[in-house]
């Protein structure tokens, strides 16, 4: 195997922002351990377009496996063993407004039980260094916020009233907080916990899949992204290279 700076279990690389997170890693020298909800489906293009995307690198630091968030059976711990740092971008954003709760409840359970599932394995993992969590700005101010009030870390978006046009909102909120909690549970962690909170990020496709959330709303990562530990907001809007430049 060539030479690697580490490896780096990565959730979400199939999607806008994931894929250029694992372009970025791969580019820096790390290996990657990417999660896909299924690698063998003759539908799943977008796995297909990812490693063409990706193919200009050893596919020898590059390795895929299945595991699906929903999926209780799957072994997070399994997967994290012997990685240096874990990148958890993988949540489910709705391609329109809930009609029902049992829909708005798929969306909760990727986002929360995601999270919890990626934290306890983890936790349990000596070797990580360091796990990265992409929240967003739907977490701090909503989608829309408030016009004149100034937003940091200190702030949530209030989960109290959960009407189903606000699931996503909801979802991320309470994923972010389920993070927190349980990394503050931990006595001495062996690791460090870093959240994102990007807005919408308009740039290049690197997969050309047609999936809708690759149209342009997508989520931010550092360039550096040995961040010190808290959350991170960015801009509301801004380009996809910038946001990944800016921390």
């Amino acid at each position: 195997m060539s030479e690697s700076q580490g490896l780096v279990l990565l959730t979400g690389a199939t999607g806008f922002i994931g894929s250029h997170v694992a372009k970025l890693l791969l580019g820096d020298g790390y290996s990657l351990r990417v999660t896909a909800r299924n690698l063998t489906s003759n539908q799943n293009v977008k796995v297909s377009q990812l490693k063409a995307a990706l193919s200009e690198y050893p596919s020898d630091r590059i390795e895929f496996v299945e595991a699906d968030l929903l999926d209780q059976t799957v072994s997070w711990t399994q997967l994290v063993s012997g990685c240096q740092y874990v990148v958890h971008v993988a949540s489910s954003l709705p391609e329109r407004v809930p009609k029902t709760q049992a829909e708005a409840d798929v969306t909760l359970r990727t986002a929360i039980g995601g999270t919890r599932a990626i934290i306890e394995a983890v936790a349990a993992t000596k070797s990580v260094k360091k796990l990265v969590v992409t929240s967003s700005v739907a977490s701090i101010a909503g989608i829309m916020g408030t016009r004149g009030r100034i937003y940091d870390e200190t702030v949530w978006f209030d989960t109290n009233n959960r009407p189903l046009g606000l699931t996503y909102e909801t979802s991320k909120t309470l994923a972010e907080k389920e993070a927190w909690r349980l990394f503050k549970d931990i006595k001495n962690p062996h690791f460090s916990l870093v959240c994102i909170n990007p807005g919408v990020v308009i740039g290049p496709l690197l997969a050309q899949s047609t999936y809708s959330t690759q149209i342009g709303a997508g989520y931010a990562f550092p360039a550096d992204w040995l961040l010190p530990v808290g959350r991170h907001p960015t801009t509301v809007r801004s380009g996809l290279r910038d946001c990944l430049r800016q921390f």
